[in-house]
Formats: C-alpha cells, sequence, structure tokens
C-alpha cells in the first residue's frame, strides 16, 4: 500500500513542475522515513546520497561532454569528421566545389526528350559516362 501511496506522490510532484531527481528523493526519503524512522532514513539516505556523487563511473560523463563542447567550440568536430570521413571513404572526401553560377552549363529545354507523361527527362546521352 505504501509503494502505491509513493508513485501516486511521485505523479503528483512532477504534474506540479517538481523535476524528476528532487521529486524522486522527496518520495523516497518520505518513504524510508515511514519505513525506518526518522533518524534512521536521514542516515541511510545522508550515505546514499554521498556514495552515489563519489562515484567515479558518474565524474567522467560531465567531463566528456565538456571535451566535446570545446572540440566543438574549436571546430575540431568539422575536423574529425572529415579526416574520419576521408579514411573511410576516400572518393567521397573530396568533392569538388560547386561551380559558380556563371560557369555551369546551361540546360536546353530542346534536347530534353519527352515522356508520355509529358514529364521532361533529360537524353539518354545524358546518362553515359563521359571519359
Amino acid at each position: 500500500m505504501s509503494g502505491a501511496l509513493g508513485v501516486v506522490a511521485l505523479l503528483a510532484l512532477l504534474a506540479l513542475g517538481v523535476p524528476i531527481g528532487v521529486a524522486m528523493g522527496l518520495v523516497g526519503l518520505v518513504g524510508m522515513t515511514l519505513l525506518l524512522g526518522p533518524e534512521p532514513a536521514l542516515i541511510k539516505s545522508s550515505v546514499v546520497f554521498f556514495e552515489t556523487l563519489t562515484r567515479f563511473e558518474l565524474g567522467v560523463l560531465p567531463l566528456f561532454l565538456l571535451m566535446a563542447h570545446l572540440c566543438f567550440a574549436a571546430g575540431a568536430s568539422r575536423d574529425f569528421f572529415s579526416a574520419a570521413a576521408s579514411w573511410r571513404w576516400p572518393r567521397r572526401a573530396r568533392k569538388p566545389a560547386p561551380l559558380p553560377a556563371n560557369k555551369r552549363r546551361a540546360r536546353r529545354p530542346e534536347a530534353r526528350e519527352r515522356t508520355s507523361s509529358g514529364a521532361s527527362t533529360p537524353p539518354r546521352s545524358f546518362w553515359r559516362k563521359k571519359r
């Protein structure tokens, strides 16, 4: 019965806009207080709190995110991805820059063939490989 009340209390706190971690901590503290008593609940919760904060696994995550943010801010992440792409796909990595508008070949509408539906398609010579 106390578990169901805890779930209801947790959902009520979340509906009020309390952050998830704070709501879960409050519900857990109240539940331990009801089961163990006030003094053992505070001692147990403080021990669990400090054990959680001093775990090595949780300390690595913020440092990893900081490193990723610094690489992104310095522009190094673009270099990392282009280096990986050139190693993995050597021909695709160096795409030629697009030509300026005045250097592009104009497509002639009269050179296109018409299909039965009326949509225009490029001529067959367009699809052949040029040497």
